[in-house]
């Protein structure tokens, strides 16, 4: 692995430095500007830039679709966006991202919570609807004059306009935690496994979020048991916490019959006393499956942050209560909602971009799984940099945006991330962290520059990592750098003050921006590494 600098070794060095320039310089009280035993110099080198994604057909890929499970996040907080829809860049790869979600037991899966006489009669409940609700991302607003909420959805991807298709499927594949092969290691899995579809659950399949903004309540009919049945309006809202008291959200109606067979005629089961036995009995889980229409479409970030945000399966249910002569004396509306907690992984799908990248430019996507492979210095040039015996003052690496294609600081990556594909002494390719990820992590950077609303560049400090490589400082190698987009929190090197250089794979940052490649066709926009140091005289 590559070796790491602490903050001690770096003051160490730093204190060595200064005190050996000391002895060069004729007059410390004087300006630096007038030392003539050193002088300062700057080089620009190109940089070759190869593009690939991560699928069977990469030549020695480290992983070939991005990790998509939440099994090594219990916090979550942790777990990421969830992406719902279609995201069609016709510069990026068109994503279908659907998800696989276990399915919690509900709570509360009484239907009646008084006491009555004892010549009263309960009738069975009736299942009244059961929808997959879907809460969305959304910042809210003031009022209305009718007194509603007011919201305006987070970071909706595409065109809203657009309809597209979701399937919901039970799910005969059960997600473990644990390695089937090998049970003292944990699971994982990629965005492009196929699970096994079981029932299909839903009613409707056409989908759109058009005016999702506005959907902040359900409306649905109650059924009163008599002589001649009633039904009345009811609503099913989403509470977030807060002075407003609905959070905007999807549904999807689910096949009544099905829930009414499997869950509300085994309530009294042994298959509903554990989530184990639920699990295993009743419903391994759901698929939420999108497909494009031809249309494009949208796409939206969910969450599972906490339970008023996260999916879940509501089934609405009303008992109804009758006195001895067969009057309705009491009914009882009921809301048993099953949370898509537990395990789940992001399905993704993806098909080739609309338009061709144009030559010299390459696109990098996180979701999809589209990076760059970055060498900055052949063998030769290494040798004769090493040869010059310089200290290094400063190494940065800037990538420039193609203005013309990524015009827009919103669809962008807001960050970038380079690691180093290390090779280890097996042969082996091990995704390592560079040193200035941690030990300069406020100046190692990354983000993205923004000039009057258009991104501009991104650069990356790489002083540390070019300091020791030209030093010939042991497991600080030449080989190859990464380009990738940002996950955030899996590409920190240090989680809850523990380092840990390995790179992972996750990514479920759907965004994409096309940039300059090395080539010097690209003039002043061609990707640069720009090294400044200081030599004796």
């Amino acid at each position: 692995m590559i070796k790491k600098f602490g903050i001690i070794g770096v003051c160490a060095l730093a204190l060595t430095t200064i005190i050996s320039c000391e002895k060069d310089f004729n007059d410390i009280g004087s300006s630096i500007v007038t030392n003539t035993k050193f002088s300062t110099g700057t080089i620009e080198l190109e940089v070759e830039v190869t593009p690939y994604s991560i699928d069977a057909s990469t030549p020695t890929p480290f992983y070939k679709a991005v990790r998509a499970d939440n099994i090594e996040f219990p916090n979550r907080t942790n777990w990421g966006d969830y992406w719902l829809g279609v995201y069609n860049n016709p510069n990026a790869k068109k994503i279908e991202a659907s998800f696989i979600s276990q399915v919690n037991l509900a709570s509360i899966r009484t239907f009646t919570d008084k006491t009555y006489e004892t010549t009263d009669v309960i009738e069975p409940p009736v299942l009244d609807e059961v929808i997959l609700k879907i809460p969305l991302q959304a910042t809210s607003g003031d009022k209305d004059a009718d007194g509603k909420p007011q919201f305006t959805l987070d970071q909706v991807l595409g065109d809203q306009e657009q309809s597209f298709t979701v399937k919901v499927f039970a799910s005969n594949t059960f997600l473990n935690k644990l390695d089937p092969t090998d049970p003292t290691k944990n699971n994982e899995y990629l965005s492009d496994v196929d699970y096994d579809e079981g029932t299909e659950l839903s009613l409707v399949s056409t989908f759109t979020f058009k005016d999702a903004e506005k959907d902040t309540m359900f409306v649905f009919d109650r059924t009163l048991l008599s002589a001649t049945p009633k039904t009345y309006k009811d609503t099913l809202k989403v509470a977030n916490g807060t002075s407003i008291t609905a959070n905007p959200f999807k549904y999807i109606k689910l096949d009544k019959n099905f829930f009414q067979t499997n869950f509300i005629d085994k309530y009294d089961t042994a298959d509903f006393g554990s989530q184990e036995e639920f699990a295993r009995n009743i419903l391994k889980g759901i698929i939420i499956e999108v497909t494009d229409n031809g249309n494009n479409g949208s796409a939206v970030p969910l969450t599972f942050s906490n339970a008023n945000l996260s999916p879940s399966i509501d089934l609405l249910i009303t008992s109804t209560v009758k006195n001895a002569g067969g009057e309705v004396i009491d009914t009882v509306p009921k809301n048993h909602s099953y949370p898509l907690l537990g395990l789940n992984s992001r399905i993704y799908k993806m098909t080739d971009a609309a338009n061709p990248t144009p030559s010299n430019n390459f696109v990098i996507q996180g979701t999809a799984g589209s990076l760059a492979e970055v060498k900055i210095l052949n063998d030769t040039k290494l040798a004769e940099l090493k040869a010059n015996n310089w200290l290094i003052n400063d190494a940065q690496i800037t990538f420039n945006v193609n203005q013309t294609i990524s015009k827009d600081s919103a669809f962008v990556p807001q960050r970038l991330f380079l690691y180093q594909n290390f090779v280890n002494s097996g042969g082996q390719v091990e995704p390592a962290q560079l040193s200035d990820a941690h030990v300069e992590p406020a100046s190692f950077n990354g983000n993205v520059v923004i000039t009057e609303k258009v991104p501009e560049k991104y650069s990356f400090r790489i002083t540390d990592y070019i300091s020791n490589l030209l030093k010939g400082t042991e497991n600080y190698t030449n080989d190859p750098l990464v380009l990738k987009v940002y996950n955030n929190p899996t590409d920190n090197p240090v989680t809850n003050g523990v380092l840990d250089t390995s790179v992972k794979s996750y990514n479920w940052n759907p965004r994409a921006v096309t940039l300059y490649d090395g080539n010097s066709a690209n003039g002043a926009k061609k990707a640069i590494l720009k090294i400044s140091y200081s030599e004796k005289k």
